[in-house]
């Protein structure tokens, strides 16, 4: 025990970061983050390691992770994402969801979900593959990571006392046993929403402390933006639809004209095509802008991200309000169609 001990003295600052880095690059390790992050907390508070130092290496190491796998989603990853993230509970439509929802909080909306338990893993990936600029998801990562870590060291701070006690006899029992209830709690989730035990095996590796637990269920239940344990299609057979809606800035009347000319135009066909839709429609009433594409449905949603994503077809004037599955956002009435190409081909 005492080898133990001395071990845990010499590189738990360092261990801790490594993990804490390696899970927050996206690999999915069989180690509940929250437990890591009370006992280094706990260890500060008994003098064992510096706080500031724990407090800033781990924050570097959750920091550097999500950009890396950030990164990673932009580019040489994307594909792996795209291919193997269902089995991880990150589908298309959630990473769709969660993408328009960043869109619009920005900075903030970024730093509250990943500070929400079992969300950090998809809205990582899901900002990296929509494009979201570096700018916005890199302060919203660190704020959310600082927050995270600075709720966790507190529980950890004030619990050193109880924890020493229930640990004395094993350093390990306090871990053990949150693992065991964590796990046990999210298994019970899962099966009340009729979830596969691997989605909820891979919340349990990010949230299993009781305050997390908590937080996580609440926030599926009424807001929809935690874990998403759910199986159940939510994509036609035959087409994805997608809506986005925006409004024209002032002074951009001109230009926004000529733009929609241009979208009539044979040029802006061959980029339909070429982009594998099916059919674009442009609606627009007193200045709101409202598209509706449609792609056939493939299981791939590249087709989707790569429209949204395509350069000269969402101009810089049009400022974006929301926009998700047709299925899941409301359409505005009326309006006067500019645009609408179907392929008949």
């Amino acid at each position: 025990m005492e080898g133990l001990e001395a071990f845990l003295d010499t590189y738990g600052v360092a261990a801790a970061s490594a993990v804490m880095l390696v899970k927050a690059i996206g690999v999915p390790l069989p180690i509940p983050g929250d437990v890591i992050l009370i006992a280094t907390a706990a260890r500060a508070a008994e003098g064992k390691v510096l706080l500031w130092l724990a407090f800033a290496a781990l924050l570097l190491a959750l920091t550097l992770g999500g950009t890396l796998q950030f990164m990673l989603a932009r580019g040489p990853a994307r594909r792996l994402v795209m291919r193997y993230g269902h089995r991880l509970g990150v589908t298309e439509a959630r990473l769709e969801r969660v993408a328009v929802r960043m869109r619009q909080g920005g900075v903030f909306a970024i730093g509250l979900a990943v500070l929400t338990p079992g969300l950090r893993t998809a809205v990582v990936p899901a900002c990296g593959l929509t494009g979201i600029p570096v700018k916005v998801f890199l302060p919203g990562l660190a704020l959310g990571s600082a927050v995270d870590l600075g709720l966790h060291f507190a529980i950890g701070f004030a619990g050193s006392s109880l924890l020493a006690t229930i640990v004395q006899p094993s350093p390990l029992a306090l871990i053990a046993v949150l693992a065991i209830v964590g796990l046990g709690a999210w298994l019970f989730l899962a099966r009340r929403r009729h979830a596969s035990s691997t989605v909820a095996l891979h919340a349990w590796a990010q949230a299993t402390c009781p305050v997390c637990l908590a937080v996580g269920a609440i926030a599926s239940l009424e807001t929809g933006t935690a874990v998403r344990l759910s199986s159940a299609p939510e994509a036609s057979a035959v087409e994805d639809a997608r809506i986005w809606v925006g409004r024209i800035s002032d002074g951009h009347t001109a230009e926004h004209e000529r733009f929609v000319e241009w979208l009539n135009g044979p040029e802006a066909e061959s980029i339909f095509r070429r982009r594998r839709l099916t059919e674009y429609e442009l609606r627009e009433d007193d200045g709101v802008v409202t598209v509706v594409f449609k792609a056939p449905h493939t299981g791939d949603p590249r087709l989707m991200i790569d429209f949204l994503r395509y350069p000269g077809l969402w101009p810089e004037y049009w400022e974006f309000v929301r926009g998700g599955r047709v299925e899941d956002e409301p359409t505005p009435a009326g309006g006067n169609v500019r645009v609408h190409w179907r392929r008949t081909d």
